[in-house]
């Protein structure tokens, strides 16, 4: 197996196997805490951030000493971390024994995330590779979504669903031993003059500090919504696993396409429609307007964050913009639940349909600005 192949599995596995695989699962895991603990939507998105929290703070202390540390130490420490969070939150009976627990898991996921970004930067086209490993992430994800977590929450509960999460980090973790690679210290497209704290106000940097504002103000209350409007509990996984399904053939599509339209087309008609979708997912008042909005928003936004995160890489191979677009977007991600699901208890999802899209157009503006100071490499 030559080393392209293999940083590829390893970049799989430490961005969307372990990565982002909590986020990706969240609505599902999170029914399963609600009906269980019977806690409300303020107390599921605490939840939320417990572990998006710990998760965004791994990332901004890697970000600051990525570029001199063993990315493969950091990538294997960080499975650890998060294989014993989460099954610390699966073996919790009590609403804080579960925030210690994800909180705990998020931190490793945060590590880990900082590493597989930084192999992803560090490739000759970190667009394309992102939407592949986007792609392959979002497969998995259906997987776990349909064939394991119905089955294992239905007998366990959301112990069971945690301790599967968690059985998953442990086959990727055993992957990464095989394929991840060992540093992150080869001279590339580095500058050494920039200032490691100035990177988190990249506009780049800021445009997925909101898309994870308004993402995470939409998807962890996804089931919540569609079980509202009447869809049953084995209907409303569908649905996400469907949206999930569209978010591969977006990233798909992003991947075909690479730049050979430049940045900008893309980044504009995915996020436009991206803002449409939110709206529409948010203010539902029939099941059939929010399954097609929700899953063309998985569509447009698996097309649309590859553009983002490639645009990070093409600033830096050493990954410290994709580590700090991946630390700012979880800030986004760990504030927007407690943020939305306190609206949307004082003022319901209209109001918080009208904060999103209007996070989501500063996103487009800020994305646009970063894009037209990078000229695309045509690789």
């Amino acid at each position: 197996m030559n080393q392209k192949v293999k940083s590829g599995i390893a970049a799989y596995c430490a961005v969307f196997g372990i990565g982002y695989m909590g986020y990706m699962l969240m609505p599902a895991l999170l029914a399963s805490v609600v009906a269980q603990l019977e806690i409300n939507e303020a107390q599921a998105g605490v939840a939320a951030t417990a572990q998006l929290g710990g998760l965004a703070l791994a990332l901004f202390t890697t970000t600051l000493i990525l570029a001199r540390i063993d990315i493969r130490s950091l990538i294997l420490l960080g499975t650890v971390i998060a294989t014993a969070g989460l099954a610390l939150a699966a073996s919790a009976s009590s609403f804080e024994g579960v925030l210690v627990g994800l909180s705990t898991g998020g931190i490793g996921m945060g590590m880990v995330l900082a590493g597989g970004n930084a192999i992803v930067a560090s490739s000759d086209n970190p667009d394309r590779l992102f939407a592949i490993i986007f792609a392959f992430g979002q497969v998995t994800a259906i997987m776990i979504l349909i064939a394991i977590l119905p089955a294992a929450v239905g007998r366990f509960g959301y112990q069971g669903g945690f301790g599967s999460v968690s059985l998953t980090f442990i086959i990727m973790g055993v992957v990464l031993f095989f394929t991840a690679p060992r540093s992150n210290r080869e001279e590339q497209k580095v500058n050494p003059e920039l200032n490691r704290f100035l990177i988190f106000f990249s506009p780049a940097v800021l445009a997925l500090l909101l898309l994870g504002l308004a993402d995470a103000s939409v998807w962890p209350f996804s089931q919540q919504i569609g079980t509202s409007l009447g869809l049953g509990p084995g209907v409303a996984e569908s649905v996400l696993a469907a949206a999930l399904a569209a978010g591969v053939v977006g990233s798909l599509t992003a991947a075909w396409l690479g730049v050979r339209l430049g940045r900008t087309l893309p980044m504009v008609f995915g996020i436009v429609i991206l803002a449409c979708c939110y709206y529409f997912v948010l203010n539902a008042s029939q099941s059939w307007v929010y399954v097609a909005a929700q899953i063309a928003a998985l569509f447009v936004y698996g097309f649309s964050v590859p553009y983002f995160f490639g645009l990070c890489g093409e600033l830096d191979s050493k990954g410290r913009f994709m580590a700090a677009g991946a630390g700012m977007q979880m800030v986004g991600l760990a504030l927007a639940p407690w943020l939305a699901g306190t609206l949307i208890v004082q003022s319901g999802y209209s109001s918080l349909g009208i904060a999103v899209v209007s996070a989501v157009g500063v996103a487009l503006a800020f994305g646009l600005v970063s894009a037209s100071k990078v000229k695309p490499t045509f690789r």
